[in-house]
């Protein structure tokens, strides 16, 4: 059968806003940032291509449901990478965009006005109007897995239905009454956001998904079931693997508000493995090849076994539903892989203990998401306040070191009004520190209420303090 798709509204196409001020400039001339708008779905795919991963964000905002990131381009960059990177219209990376240049007046804010735009389903043979809740149709097992893109790009009710009197594609002779068709379950031509990011998505998720690696183990499955445990500043899903002295255990733990996720194995150790140790790592997400690389380290927790924790976005908790196996890769040793399944109401069970826990720190769960976007790098490099000569003394004399969680509020001038730690380094002088520091020193981006006011808003920061 062949796997056509048709596509049952156009959208106006936005390559390039183009340079934000000042004159048109030389193709060769090098922009120095670049804003993108594109729906959250996109933006995970967006920040996860290792064309751009590691280009720092300096200005995040809205464009009505749509997110806007402002990233400042490296050193070197040239015109022709860029055309490489953003060629492509289908891509993610073809979602509305503009770049800014040397001289030009940069805006401490980037939320960006909404465009008006109009959607224009096309008509079929006589005039016949597209339905104007149909995203898309083609053959059923094409289709039925595209539900899942809509909904992700923001379409919470769509669904894949069968073709019913009155449904008309925009053209009629490659119409097939036994097709399926994607119901977007709400009139499309308001939302331009989510139609934009289900047409990059669907017509190029196949190519955007990054390749397993090779060499992945055989899916070690269990029967065992999630069960569930709580810190002071994390949640945490843990299984187990097999039995005896060669039972692994996984433990998801998520750090409340940083949007960071340690993957933590339990497993025998391996011979000749050191004790402690740390390096780069990796979980790769089955079958989709969606990989997060992060710190690995190694702990050794006796009687043979080790504790390895890979660090990574908590954007993976959101993907574990789609996915059937999780694979571990230290560098060091077999990867593991282990099977992932019934995860959505554990996964929805952490998300609501992490609402608990904000909730006892005095935050509205829902206000704290609004106003802040965990987890993104930070535009105001809070660890340049942190140098050598920020040690306390005492701390220093008697070599603590540790790493301290806090939770500050900021107001709307940017000054800290607010600073608590969070997770302890154990050490009195280096969590009064880290606060004072934050109290004395900040001076921090704001965010703008729907009227652009500034508004008081929290902060999720962590300090690793380690004796100069």
């Amino acid at each position: 059968m062949m796997r056509r798709l048709i596509l049952a509204c156009s959208l106006p196409l936005i390559p390039l806003l183009g340079a934000a001020n000042g004159p048109q400039r030389a193709p060769d001339v090098v922009p120095v940032a670049i804003e993108i708008v594109a729906m959250p779905a996109e933006m995970d795919v967006i920040r996860q291509d290792p064309a751009i991963r590691d280009w720092p964000v300096t200005c995040h905002g809205m464009s009505g449901e749509e997110q806007v990131l402002r990233f400042a381009l490296p050193a070197g960059t040239d015109r022709a990478a860029l055309s490489r990177i953003f060629g492509d219209t289908q891509h993610p990376h073809g979602a509305a965009r503009r770049y800014w240049f040397a001289g030009d007046r940069i805006p401490a804010r980037c939320n960006v006005a909404l465009l008006n735009l109009v959607l224009k389903p096309k008509r079929g043979q006589g005039g016949t109007q597209v339905d104007p809740q149909l995203l898309t149709a083609g053959p059923r097992e094409t289709i039925a897995p595209m539900a899942d893109i809509a909904r992700k790009c923001g379409f919470a009710n769509a669904a894949a239905r069968s073709f019913r009197d009155g449904d008309v594609a925009p053209h009629p002779a490659d119409w097939r009454a036994d097709w399926a068709t994607l119901d977007a379950g709400e009139k499309i031509a308001p939302r331009t956001g989510p139609v934009g990011c289900f047409r990059r998505l669907s017509a190029n998720g196949a190519r955007v998904a990054p390749a397993i690696p090779p060499g992945i183990p055989p899916t070690i499955a269990t029967t065992a079931a999630w069960s569930f445990d709580q810190e002071p500043s994390m949640c945490i899903l843990q299984r187990g693997y097999g039995e005896g002295s060669d039972r692994i255990n996984l433990a998801l733990r998520e750090h409340v508000g940083l949007r960071r996720l340690d993957v933590v194995l339990g497993r025998p150790k391996i011979s000749g493995e050191p004790d402690n140790w740390s390096g780069g790592g990796k979980i790769v997400l089955l079958p989709s090849g969606q990989t997060f690389g992060g710190e690995a380290v190694g702990i050794d927790i006796g009687g043979g076994r080790q504790a390895i924790r890979v660090a990574a976005d908590s954007a993976l908790l959101d993907l574990l539903e789609t996915s059937n196996a999780l694979v571990v890769d230290t560098g060091r040793g077999p990867m593991a892989s282990l099977a992932i399944d019934h995860i959505a109401v554990p996964r929805d069970t952490l998300r609501a203990c992490q609402d608990d826990v904000m909730r006892g720190w005095g935050i509205d769960p829902q206000r704290f998401r609004r106003l802040t976007l965990p987890g993104e790098p930070d535009p105001d490099n809070i660890a340049r306040y942190f140098t050598a000569g920020a040690y306390p003394l005492d701390a220093r004399m008697s070599r603590k070191t540790g790493r301290v969680t806090a939770l500050i509020e900021i107001a709307a001038d940017g000054h800290v009004a607010k600073c608590n730690v969070i997770e302890t380094s154990h050490s009195a002088s280096l969590d009064k520190a880290t606060c004072d520091i934050a109290r004395t020193r900040f001076h921090l981006s704001t965010w703008a209420d729907a009227a652009g006011r500034a508004v008081t808003s929290w902060r999720m920061f962590a300090v690793r303090w380690v004796s100069p």
